[in-house]
């Protein structure tokens, strides 16, 4: 690979082929068109279960949720029973930044999930909450971006207003593209990565509609999807203007599909028996019998809203429902008397004190799966894709037990007597699906090629293999060979492993001692960690 080889990966959350597709088939995304033609292309398997967060870093590092010790929005210590939102301070492991920038590589990360605070790279980040103190590296980034560009983050209240809500986030979209072309010919980077976070939103939001061609916002989703292909092509333009050689890849964190119900969890653990209330947990039951899962979330976004608006209150950002969520989880759920705590529905932890020895613990585990698998919608139809026992998929510091649910949204609040029902028009009618989309166009990469088995684990370990660096020796994902031509240097290349567990702590030692004559990118290229 010669030395102006570049890669770009685009991020485009929530990415879904069934949607994609049909738009490709009616002439609508004529770019998007092209890169298939061009490039290699094809399903990429999200994590189990299909949440953003830690989906972006499960790319990023190469590792699935097991070894990152994340599992959703919220973590959750089934010991202490403590919750809090994750963020980039959990994940305890190296990433492709980190590992580039040891190369000597400079790296540009912007707007990706789970990347608040920022930390030291070699180039720039900007976090998923640029606005806020250590929301990027170098400080002060974020105020010499709004100072040539104007806000680039903006409050999101699809909840309350969906319709100004996409206007907005469709303007500031258009606004990251202009950013990091700038920051691009700023800063001359080796690698970039760029999220559009808000594809994920507006199809939240608007998928029942694009469903509904009697909708008036019908075209809502057609149309941001449209607009993107457009910032697609102005990309690539300004891409190979440039006059390096770049590797461009689009993936998404998971897919998408239609939201036909909301579920409860947390209800049907009650009247099972499974989850006891705290006295105040059955007093705010008993209070709250007429409120609705949209009520709550309206009351959250107008707190938001008047914190941000009277309060001034730079912190309160759509986001932190979820720590809403967990401090109520919190005071309401009696643990040491609950057998089931459910972590963002879908995630299911067993209290081990209440269990005589494991094998029992194992035996109702089997048992709960089997009731959760026996479970239908109101349409009679199965509630899950699959259950998984946890601990086989990951280890046994993982949830008990996942749910994979079936176009079901599956929330966690006690305090809420409702079990089902149906997503109202105005609300979330979109929701996750496990498999998200593929694109990689390049110098070797096959033309017009349709990969299978593809994961989101896979991307980091394919893109230190074209840079031609060693892949660490823990990761959960492989080299996407197959998508290399086979006359190809980096097809024909092999892909080499590391422990990179030494490399670090010989950077360690060398920064801090800063010996005469001795070369710290000659001490990462060294044979023995490389």
């Amino acid at each position: 690979m010669g030395e102006t080889s570049k890669v770009f990966v685009l991020g485009l959350d929530g990415g879904s082929w069934n949607v994609i597709m049909p738009l490709i088939e009616k002439g609508k995304l004529p770019i998007f068109k092209k890169l298939l033609e061009k490039g290699s292309y094809g399903k990429l398997k999200s994590i189990i279960p299909p949440i953003s967060v830690p989906a972006w870093k499960c790319y990023f590092t190469g590792k699935d949720p097991g070894k990152l010790g994340v599992y959703a929005f919220l973590k959750f210590d089934p010991k202490t029973y403590k919750l809090k939102v994750a963020d980039s301070r959990d994940f305890n492991s190296l990433d492709l930044a980190d590992i580039l920038s040891m190369h000597g590589k400079k790296v540009v990360i912007y707007k990706m999930f789970s990347t608040y605070p920022a930390k030291k790279v070699n180039g720039l980040m900007v976090t998923d909450f640029p606005n806020l103190p250590s929301g990027t590296y170098p400080a002060g980034l974020y105020e010499e971006i709004k100072s040539k560009f104007g806000e680039i983050f903006n409050n999101i209240a699809f909840t309350t207003d969906r319709v100004k809500t996409y206007h907005l986030v469709l303007e500031e979209t258009k606004k990251d593209f202009e950013v990091i072309k700038w920051l691009i010919s700023e800063n001359n980077p080796d690698f970039v990565h760029m999220s559009v976070p808000h594809v994920d939103g507006v199809q939240h939001f608007f998928w029942r509609d694009m469903l509904n061609l009697g909708s008036p916002y019908n075209s809502y989703v057609e149309n941001m999807w449209v607009e993107v292909n457009r910032l697609i092509g102005d990309l690539l333009e300004f891409l190979e203007s440039t006059g390096d050689n770049w590797y461009f890849f689009i993936i998404s964190d998971h897919g998408f599909t239609e939201c036909k119900y909301r579920f409860n969890i947390a209800n049907w653990l009650i009247k099972k028996g499974y989850l006891k209330l705290t006295f105040k947990g059955k007093i705010m039951r008993i209070a709250s019998r007429m409120i609705s899962l949209d009520t709550a979330y309206g009351i959250v976004e107008r707190i938001i809203k008047f914190g941000n608006e009277k309060l001034k209150i730079k912190r309160l950002k759509w986001g932190i429902q979820h720590k809403l969520v967990g401090d109520i989880l919190h005071q309401v759920i009696d643990f040491n008397k609950t057998k089931i705590t459910p972590i963002e529905g879908q995630l299911l932890y067993l209290n081990p004190s209440l269990f005589r020895n494991q094998e029992r613990r194992q035996e109702f585990i089997s048992k709960l799966i089997e009731e959760i698998k026996s479970l239908e919608r109101p349409d009679e139809e199965p509630f899950a894709l699959e259950v998984y026992n946890g601990h086989e998929i990951y280890d046994e510091s993982a949830p008990d037990v996942i749910i994979l649910p079936n176009q079901t949204y599956v929330y966690s609040l006690p305090v809420i007597h409702i079990s089902w029902d149906v997503p109202t028009e105005n609300k979330w009618t979109g929701m996750h699906d496990l498999y998200g989309i593929f694109v990689a166009v390049g110098k070797g990469i096959k033309e017009n090629y349709k990969i299978k088995d593809a994961e989101l684990v896979d991307l980091m370990p394919t893109i230190l293999h074209i840079f031609g660096y060693a892949v660490p020796n823990d990761v959960s994902g492989r080299v996407l060979m197959e998508i290399f031509k086979e006359d190809s240097e980096l097809r024909r290349r092999e892909s080499k492993y590391a422990d990179y567990s030494l490399k670090v702590q010989v950077s360690k030692v060398i920064k801090k001692l800063k010996p005469e004559g001795v070369d710290y990118e000659d001490i990462n290229n060294s044979p023995c960690i490389s």
